[in-house]
């Protein structure tokens, strides 16, 4: 599996990550702002050719793609094909188009009501060239407007979700968003985690992007 991969650390080398400058935790508003060195995962689920519900009895599998954030935007890092993908469910890399990813400013939010009919929720990402053109894209967004330029939205059967590398003891670790160092250190023992080159206060802190563990 492509995040089982990522987790192991062996799907793509060690880099050098900046810190998302002043930016603070919270998975409870929704969103996250990709910062260099985060890593988005998508994967995509397909069925039988010509079957009219989606259910496990016509499930075939997925394609997963896994994008680096850089500073020229998402760079494709792995893809893992389906062999034998029915030719009129499109590939993984059709959900997220190359002239998306290349926008410098990428914010994934993990729920958005697109179809009021439904009231089904999907994942979103906009892609800005500017701080200034994002907070438009998300004004826009939030204020429960069509999603349209700037914007790309992840179908039913779809799952994005944020991995991001810190390292453990000097070696690099490839971790979920949301993760703490409480339970990358593990319960009872004591650890040291740096950010930034400042020592962190003790407990459950989330991590960030080169965050570093030690014990």
């Amino acid at each position: 599996m492509l995040l089982a991969c990522l987790l192991a650390g062996g799907c793509h080398r060690s880099a050098r990550v900046a810190l998302p400058p002043g930016q603070v935790v919270d998975l409870s508003k929704g969103w996250v702002d990709i910062a260099e060195g985060m890593v988005l995962l998508v994967e995509n689920a397909y069925f039988r050719d010509g079957a009219t519900t989606r259910t496990i009895a016509d499930y075939i599998g997925t394609e997963k793609l896994a994008l680096r954030a850089g500073r020229r935007g998402l760079t494709v890092t792995e893809h893992l094909t389906l062999p034998g993908r029915p030719s009129k469910q499109p590939p993984v890399t059709a959900l997220f188009p190359e002239k998306a990813r290349r926008r410098r400013q990428q914010r994934l939010y993990f729920q958005v009501v697109v179809d009021k009919t439904s009231g089904k929720a999907n994942a979103v990402v906009l892609g800005a060239g500017s701080r200034g053109e994002m907070a438009a894209l998300a004004a826009r967004l939030t204020g429960k407007t069509v999603c349209a330029g700037g914007c790309t939205v992840f179908p039913e059967g779809s799952s994005v979700s944020l991995a991001m590398e810190v390292f453990v003891n000097a070696q690099p670790r490839t971790v979920l968003w949301g993760t703490n160092a409480r339970s990358v250190a593990g319960a009872e023992r004591p650890f040291t985690l740096r950010r930034g080159g400042k020592v962190m206060p003790a407990g459950p802190v989330t991590l960030l992007p080169g965050d570093r563990i030690e014990w």
